[in-house]
């Protein structure tokens, strides 16, 4: 898709010239993933407006909220290791939670599962002293929880709540015996290969901060934005990072499948373990339907299309990570200023989405060679690619090779693989969609000498 990357590109730039002649931000740097990896990145503007200093794509931003994946992530790594489940209340690893104010009598059932999804109806943060920066330390936060309240009963609503990550990133560093920083750099920013993702930049990392700025009395002038502190934001919202590392973070969202295992290479969770992370399970806005929470990732809608993502804000710093891990796409946006870079991200994703689909078209319509097509008992050289319609039940399917792989490609479902069995012609679709695990099985020679794909089950004959 390489030669597609030029429009994107010139339109990306284009968005980011708009972003910084609206004067809300002094700068910005944008990455784009492409096949799964960092295929373009670039800063505009100024990472510091008070010196001049211009931004670039090893700039570090603070990232704020898209911190909060990173603290699912540990979490999830505890619940692979044996020391918690999801469905485990949060008192059970956090007593103290105990204390936080519970109007309707339900706070020992709030489950570890309900806080990741903003489903346990906490409040979004202890109310800070007036006049301070946001955020406490964790033994500040925990000494103030009487302070805290539940607004709903859990599973009634979707609430953000910090206060549930930064929960729920006590837990991490109480299970595992280590400060919450140094474990998610051990478990999670190290073995991701994220080198310049930290809560304290190192002196190398401090030398190119993006500086926070909030617009000034007059047009075109700057004022600086409050400090915040990254230890009173530990689970979510304290990381710094650069496009290019939530590239490479983008390109970890990748490696979703069974095969994929924690420890190999950048793989901080099991494929299915990074599955569950990413699927949405509570809606957003109940009203519009574009937007939904998992367990980490939240799930946007641009246009018609879903992407996983999450959005970030703090005084003097927004971001943005938008991405698609079946096609391996996705942007990175950062600013520091008080823009919202969605138009940016948006732009990119139409783009790159469109840029993928068009290639997966070209290559769909390439006839099958004999070195890529798939041979059954009986001689057929298509096998079982093509389209199958069971007229009972008024579902068709769709069965393609790409890159190898046989793949079911239904329509408004993403593309589930087709994992062999051991037993001839016979398969089950992997992933999460809702044929996920049924038995496929292709019949060159079926009864009355038709021609049957089996699915669950169910004949379907081909319509192609």
């Amino acid at each position: 898709m390489q030669h597609h990357l030029a429009p994107v590109i010139a339109s990306v730039e284009a968005a980011a010239a708009d972003l910084l002649t609206g004067g809300a931000t002094p700068g910005v740097a944008v990455s784009i993933v492409q096949g799964g990896s960092l295929a373009w990145s670039r800063g505009f503007g100024l990472a510091d407006p008070f010196t001049g200093r211009p931004a670039t794509a090893d700039t570090p931003f603070r990232i704020a909220s898209v911190t909060k994946p990173f603290t699912a992530s540990a979490v999830l790594q505890l619940r692979d290791e044996g020391r918690l489940a999801l469905h485990d209340p949060l008192v059970t690893h956090l007593p103290e939670a105990r204390r936080i104010g519970d109007p309707f009598g339900v706070l020992e059932r709030i489950t570890i599962g309900q806080v990741l999804v903003h489903l346990a109806g906490l409040e979004t943060d202890v109310p800070s002293d007036v006049g301070s920066p946001p955020g406490l330390t964790q033994h500040e936060l925990l000494a103030r929880l009487p302070e805290a309240s539940l607004v709903r009963p859990p599973d009634t609503r979707w609430h953000y709540s910090n206060l549930g990550y930064e929960l729920l990133a006590i837990l991490v560093a109480r299970l595992s015996r280590e400060p919450y920083a140094d474990r998610l750099r051990r478990t999670v920013l190290a073995p991701a290969g994220l080198t310049e993702t930290a809560y304290h930049p190192g002196p190398a990392l401090a030398r190119r901060l993006a500086v926070g700025a909030m617009t000034g009395p007059t047009t075109g002038t700057w004022d600086r934005a409050p400090d915040v502190d990254s230890d009173h934001l530990l689970g979510d919202g304290g990381l710094w990072s650069t496009v290019d590392d939530l590239a490479r973070w983008i390109h970890v969202q990748t490696l979703t499948t069974d095969a994929d295992r924690r420890g190999d290479g950048p793989r901080v969770l099991d494929g299915p373990s990074l599955r569950e992370l990413q699927r949405p399970l509570a809606l957003v806005d109940l009203d519009g339907w574009g937007s939904a929470q998992g367990p980490g990732w939240a799930s946007f809608r641009v246009d018609e299309d879903a992407w996983l993502g999450h959005t970030g804000s703090l005084p003097g710093y927004r971001a943005l990570m938008l991405f698609r891990p079946d096609e391996g796409i996705g942007a990175a946006v950062l600013t520091n200023g008080t823009a919202r870079p969605t138009a940016i991200a948006h732009t990119a994703c139409r783009q790159l989405l469109a840029a993928y689909r068009a290639t997966a078209a070209l290559a769909d319509a390439d006839p099958p060679s004999s070195a890529t097509g798939t041979t059954t008992a009986s001689g057929s050289g298509s096998g079982p690619q093509g389209t199958w319609h069971a007229s009972a039940l008024g579902i068709t399917h769709t069965i393609a090779r790409r890159d190898g792989r046989l793949l079911l490609l239904d329509a408004g479902q993403d593309p589930a693989a087709l994992e062999p069995t051991g037993t001839p012609d016979e398969w089950r679709v992997a992933g999460d969609g809702p044929a996920a695990g049924e038995r496929v099985r292709h019949v060159a020679a079926g009864p009355g000498g038709r021609e049957v794909l089996q699915v669950g089950g169910w004949p379907f004959t081909r319509t192609d």
